[in-house]
């Protein structure tokens, strides 16, 4: 039967191609190494990192400049170590200083606990919490620094104008002596923008507001902040501001790269028309007679520059404009400052708020961690992720007295995940009281998720009964395919099946064929989710099948395969703040004599 992927048009041609179709929805049909039969799409379907948007992190620093692109599905570290994929040679940078790691569709750094730290946007973060990335993020591991480039965020840009012309004389750096004083019109100005810059609610705020006032407190007619994106090749304009009634009069903004490289510098520095200049075209060529560059500092890092430019000169070229520039540059720091902390602290609450709704309604649904039904006995086990919570597991009765259990993981985050892993759950429960045997109950779910929730909204999904009476148990393995038989002899071994699809992925009937297996007195069913053998070192290793496997060797009933597992994972990743949920189910399923 040809299946349609959710979100095409239902009104197309019969017997579209299915797998044409699944373009839409962005499903990788790649699976997992060595495991090949667990159903098409797995990996990929499974989180959302086939539609992440593409993330390069441009790096400068130790006179130095690179360009890496990060692959979603790897954790990037960042440091000295050998096995970093992004490596920082300088003594002033810890050997595992950093990571960056895409988690369901978001890009997150964490600092790793380095020895002088790790800051986002000139703001120290906090040694491994997690914070999500932003387009135009600037990350600091000095002497280097970061920038984050995602193509799909578009930010108004520009190229700054190589002028060519002679440095010495044309750019002159303003002493510090000289930015000391201010006239009384000017300090009155500043000392009434300085409640306004203070109050800005954002940067666009803060940014129009600081452009008033440079535009109020001098002569120049034009003025723009801008931040660099690539060196002092290209701009990003954050704001500019013409003076009011020259809006026909100023030609179009041209910054001269000399003028921003001197003002990198940390130094306000002005640019003057003299009969020597006529090789500075970015200047001459506008028609622009005076120009000033100042930096503004946030934690003593240069985030932004306040350019200022006019084609006329001012009456007073040694005016006190520069000490003025300089102050307004000085309260836009710090508002600036004020605001980046703020942000990254609204970033964090909102992470931890989302993570904290979904995993309540996770605890809710949960079953006890251990108990009875229908003569099975089992015992679970849930970590919660530090940024994840999508794992769901219930065990239940049928009507025949058949032990019904299940096991998945929703894509998404936060308190959509939370309300998709109680819906599912009621309605598997639901389902089960029916009196439906595997592939019906799948089918359902399935239909479920495709009529309720959004077209990159679904999960993965273990159901299995279990009869006492023949002691068989009958799975549809939908896209999940961690399952375990453990034989009371103490081998353990992978249960493959031919696999499916993710639930909701497709839309309309399944052909799913149940799976048999046999299970024979002190035989265990051990079920687990991604966050188990998925987890890595820092070094990008994964704790993987094997070491599952054969960790479960010498375990002697379910609370035993959950005690060594997690204690082998711990081991293995040196933490027990696992970056997903760590779900663990271990059914002993006991024949009826």
């Amino acid at each position: 039967m040809h299946r349609q992927v959710r979100g095409a048009d239902r009104g197309g041609p019969a017997g579209r191609d299915p797998e044409a179709a699944a373009d839409e929805k962005v499903i990788d049909h790649d699976l997992r190494d060595g495991v090949a039969d667990r159903g098409e799409g797995l990996m990929a379907a499974k989180k959302e990192n086939s539609r992440t948007i593409p993330l390069r992190i441009h790096l400068s620093g130790d006179q130095k400049r690179d360009s890496v692109l990060l692959d979603p599905d790897k954790v990037m570290l960042i440091g000295r170590d050998l096995n970093a994929g992004i490596k920082l040679d300088n003594p002033s940078i810890s050997r595992q200083h950093a990571q960056i790691e895409c988690v369901k569709g978001d890009w997150v750094i964490t600092d790793l606990g380095s020895r002088h730290g790790t800051s986002l946007n000139s703001i120290p973060l906090q040694p491994n919490e997690v914070m999500p990335l932003s387009h135009q993020d600037r990350i600091a591991i000095r002497p280097w620094l970061l920038r984050v480039d995602m193509k799909d965020e578009v930010t108004s840009t520009m190229q700054s104008i190589d002028d060519g012309y002679n440095k010495a004389q044309q750019i002159e750096s303003i002493p510090h002596e000289r930015l000391g004083t201010l006239a009384q019109r000017r300090l009155e100005l500043l000392m009434s923008s300085a409640g306004a810059i203070h109050e800005a609610a954002d940067e666009d705020e803060l940014a129009s507001t600081v452009l008033d006032s440079l535009l109020a407190g001098t002569e120049f007619a034009r003025a723009a902040m801008v931040r660099l994106i690539d060196g002092i090749d290209q701009l990003e304009i954050v704001s500019s501001k013409i003076r009011h009634g020259q809006d026909r009069a100023v030609a179009p903004l041209a910054i001269s790269r000399t003028l921003l490289h001197a003002a990198a510098g940390g130094n306000v520095v002005r640019l003057q028309d003299e009969p020597s200049m006529q090789n500075a075209l970015s200047i001459v060529g506008s028609g622009v007679e005076e120009a000033m560059c100042v930096p503004v500092l946030v934690s003593g890092e240069i985030d932004s520059f306040l350019y200022m430019d006019s084609q006329a000169m001012a009456d007073d070229p040694d005016s006190d404009a520069p000490a003025y520039c300089n102050s307004v540059s000085k309260l836009c720091g710090l508002a600036m400052a004020n605001l980046k902390r703020k942000e990254l602290e609204r970033k964090q609450r909102d992470l931890v708020a989302d993570l904290e709704s979904a995993q309540q309604i996770q605890r809710r649904i949960m079953p006890p961690s251990s108990g009875s039904v229908a003569g099975s006995n089992y015992s679970m086990h849930l970590k919660p992720g530090r940024f994840i919570a999508g794992d769901f597991f219930g065990i239940s009765a049928t009507q025949d007295g058949e032990t019904a259990l299940f096991l998945g993981d929703v894509v998404g985050k936060g308190l959509t995940a939370g309300m998709m892993m109680a819906s599912i759950q009621s309605h598997l429960l639901a389902q089960i009281s029916h009196g439906l045997g595997p592939a019906q109950i799948v089918d359902s779910i399935n239909s479920y998720i495709c009529d309720h929730t959004a077209d990159d909204e679904f999960a993965s999904l273990w159901y299995g009964q279990f009869s006492p009476d023949d002691r068989t148990l009958h799975f549809v393995d939908a896209g999940h395919g961690y399952a375990i038989h453990k034989k009371a002899g103490g081998q353990a071994s992978l249960i493959k099946s031919g696999g499916g699809l993710l639930v909701g992925i497709v839309d309309g009937p399944r052909a799913d064929e149940p799976v048999s297996i046999t299970f024979e007195p002190g035989d265990r069913l051990v079920l687990f989710s991604d966050g188990l053998c998925e987890q890595r070192t820092h070094e990008g290793e994964e704790f993987g099948l094997e070491r599952i496997t054969d960790a479960l060797i010498m375990t002697i009933s379910p609370a035993d395969d959950i005690e060594i597992l997690m204690e082998s994972l711990r081991s293995f990743a040196g933490t027990d703040a696992f970056q997903d949920d760590v779900t663990i189910a271990s059914i002993e399923l006991i024949p009826r004599a």
